[in-house]
Parts: structure tokens; sequence; C-alpha cells
């Protein structure tokens, strides 16, 4: 008994450690990697489509939790706040695009949301992961592809404040 505890405890450890692991992280003034993600209607979206506007490129992780719908409420319901700052607005998940199409058509969704099925945005973008899916972190990228901030506040509501106010300080 105490061997099989032994062994799932450190199971859980091995597991928790390496998906809580420090990795390198992308910063202020870098440029943004380059992606390029089918929008599962078959057209490639990428960042050189982006040029020329302010992005905002908001990861996250599982569709289907409270968490996740409370965050794409919010960006629907301030959706014409990022239209008058003129910023193209891009969720991306490692969820399939299917499921994303579904949720998207349930909360009516006007913004576009990619799926990042093999994670390699993920990883690019250097996003944390805690069981294989993305933390939540936003990018506002300028007109010429370059990061002006990074937010990586947690709960929604203050991850949603906080964006508002770089935005008001950056995208003028």
């Amino acid at each position: 008994m105490v061997t099989r505890f032994k062994i799932i405890l450190s199971l859980f450890l091995i597991i928790f450690l390496t998906s809580c692991e420090e990795k390198e992280v992308l910063n202020v003034g870098d440029y943004a990697p380059n992606f390029s993600l089918d929008n599962g209607k078959g057209k490639q979206v990428a960042l050189k489509d982006l040029k020329g506007s302010y992005s905002l490129i908001f990861f996250f992780g599982r569709i289907d939790n409270s968490g996740t719908v409370e965050h794409l409420t919010k960006f629907k319901n301030t959706f014409q706040f990022y239209q008058e700052k003129n910023i193209k607005l891009i969720g991306v998940s490692h969820v399939k695009q299917k499921l994303i199409d579904k949720k998207r058509n349930d909360l009516r969704l006007p913004f576009l949301i990619l799926s990042d099925n093999e994670k390699q945005m993920i990883k690019e973008y250097k996003i944390p992961t805690s069981f294989g899916a993305a933390k939540r972190i936003s990018f506002l990228i300028d007109k010429n592809g370059i990061i002006q901030s990074i937010i990586e506040e947690k709960e929604v509501r203050e991850h949603h404040n906080v964006l508002k106010l770089e935005i008001e300080k950056i995208a003028q």
C-alpha cells in the first residue's frame, strides 16, 4: 500500500513539475514570432496578414470551462472598444477547430479563434502550459509586428482591466 502511494505521488510530481517548468519568455520590444494557422475554413491566417494595424493575440487553454467562457464573453462585450482602436482580435487555443467553432457559434463571438492543435504557435510564443493547456496570456502587437505589451493576469476581470489600460496607453 505504501509503495503504491509512493509510485502515484512520484508520478504526480513528475507530471506536475514537467508541466510547470520554466521556459524562455518573449519580452516587450521583441518581434512577435511568425505563425500560420488554418482558420477552420481552409484559409491560413499569418502574422504577416496582421501587419499594418495593431493586433491582440490572446491564448487560452480549455474551451469548456467557466473561466474561458467568461474570458471570451468579456472580449465579445468589449469588441467595439477594440474596433474603435483599430485592433484585430485573435484568440488561440490548442483545442480542435471543430470545438472552437461550436463555442464561437454558441457564444456568438465576433472575432477569430484559431486552433493550434499541434501547439506550434504556443511553443513559438513561449506560452506556459499546465497539463497540456495554454495559460491565459495576451500579446498586444504593433503595426510592425513588435510586441508592445504582454498581459499575464490570471483572473479574467483583472486581465481585461490591464488590457484596456495598456491599449489606452499604447494604441492611440
